[in-house]
C-alpha cells in the first residue's frame, strides 16, 4: 500500500522533469537562433555603413555653398562636384549638413542656408518678432 503513492509521486516528478527539459531545450534552440540573427544583422550593418572622409564632406559643402544657382538637385550636385562620390555617401553627407542647419533639402532641391554674417546675427538677436 505504501508503494503506490510513492510510485505516483516519482512518476509525476519524472514527467515534470521531462517537461522542464523540453522547455529548456526549446529555449536553448531559440537563443541559438537569436544569436545567429544578431551576428548576421551586425555583419549586414558593418557592410552597409561607409563613413565619408572629412575632405569629401568639405568638398560637398563648398560645392553647395559656392553654387551660382539658389536651388540645385542631387544629379546637378553630382555633376558639379570635382570628384565622383558614391550616392549613399552623398546622401549621408547631405543628411549631416541638413541636421547641422547648413542646407535645406526640399522636394525641389537643395539650398545653402547657413549664414556666418555677424551683423545679421546681431540684428536677429536684438530684433523683435512681429
Amino acid at each position: 500500500m505504501f508503494w503506490f503513492p510513492l510510485l505516483e509521486i516519482i512518476r509525476r516528478f519524472v514527467k515534470g522533469f521531462f517537461e522542464i527539459y523540453k522547455i529548456w531545450s526549446l529555449a536553448k534552440g531559440i537563443s541559438k537562433i537569436y544569436k545567429l540573427l544578431l551576428q548576421t544583422n551586425n555583419k549586414m550593418i558593418q557592410k552597409q555603413v561607409i563613413w565619408p572622409k572629412l575632405n569629401t564632406v568639405i568638398m560637398v559643402e563648398n560645392t553647395i555653398k559656392n553654387s551660382t544657382e539658389s536651388l540645385m538637385t542631387i544629379p546637378e550636385l553630382k555633376r558639379s562636384l570635382p570628384k565622383q562620390i558614391n550616392h549613399n555617401i552623398l546622401k549621408l553627407i547631405l543628411r549631416y549638413l541638413e541636421e547641422s542647419n547648413k542646407i535645406l533639402t526640399t522636394t525641389n532641391g537643395i539650398t545653402w542656408i547657413h549664414n556666418i554674417n555677424k551683423n545679421l546675427k546681431q540684428f536677429i538677436a536684438d530684433g523683435f518678432e512681429i
